[in-house]
């Protein structure tokens, strides 16, 4: 192979990649302002769309071969999720593009458009019924790994908060020290040995045992025993 064709494939290969992350981008885009605007979350193929890097995007779909031997692009999973946003009254849900996108794969020919598809599959999630659908508050007993795992879920779906708000945690205080109780207790939830760093913005309030995560503020409640909380 002479060194004009080795130069000519390196330069496309660049350009292809270039026009990848513009797609992959466009995406992140839709995905923020329906998580934002609508409390839609959208997945890919169970992997989370909000807070990743375009890499990561791009990734998403060379893995997808794992679930379908059918051309998966991100051009598919840009249109389904712009389709999405086209719609009206839908109602704050959790949406995997993967799973829809492999359904357009099979019976694209029984449809105009893929808005037409879309439109026809996710019918139930703009029933006027469901738009009445109210945040619940969610108080977790115990902040032992599960309890930290369980916060990292919650925190990272909470979105414009339509759906499941994290209110309090109670556990018991090892510590005579209310704020070093919580900073240490924040250590270990921004910092896991198998998931990870949590990354986020975290305000520590020792006065009235609170900490602001993202936005969402929890009160920690120290009890010994069930009974002894006072919600």
């Amino acid at each position: 192979m002479d060194t004009n064709t080795i130069s000519n494939l390196t330069q496309q290969s660049l350009e292809n990649w270039r026009e990848n992350e513009k797609k992959a981008l466009e995406i992140l885009k839709v995905v923020g302002q329906l998580r934002f605007d609508k409390g839609v979350e959208l997945v890919l193929f169970r992997n989370k769309l909000y807070d990743v890097r375009p890499t990561e995007v791009i990734e998403f779909h060379s893995d997808s071969l794992h679930y379908t031997h059918d051309n998966f692009q991100l051009d598919l999973t840009l249109s389904l999720a712009q389709a999405i946003n086209k719609m009206d009254n839908i109602t704050p849900s959790k949406i995997d593009l993967g799973s829809l996108g492999v359904t357009w794969l099979k019976e694209k020919n029984n449809f105009e458009n893929i808005l037409e598809f879309v439109h026809s599959k996710l019918r139930n999630f703009s029933n006027e019924e469901n738009q009445n659908i109210e945040p619940r508050d969610v108080v977790l007993y115990g902040f032992g790994r599960i309890g930290r795992l369980l916060t990292r879920i919650i925190l990272e779906s909470t979105g414009r908060g339509n759906q499941l708000r994290l209110k309090a945690i109670v556990l018991r205080q090892k510590m005579k020290n209310v704020e070093q109780e919580l900073n240490k207790r924040i250590a270990l939830l921004k910092s896991d040995s198998v998931h990870g760093r949590f990354f986020g913005d975290f305000k520590i309030n020792a006065d009235d045992a609170s900490v602001e995560i993202n936005g969402s503020k929890i009160y920690f409640i120290f009890a010994g025993h069930p009974s002894e909380v006072n919600y």
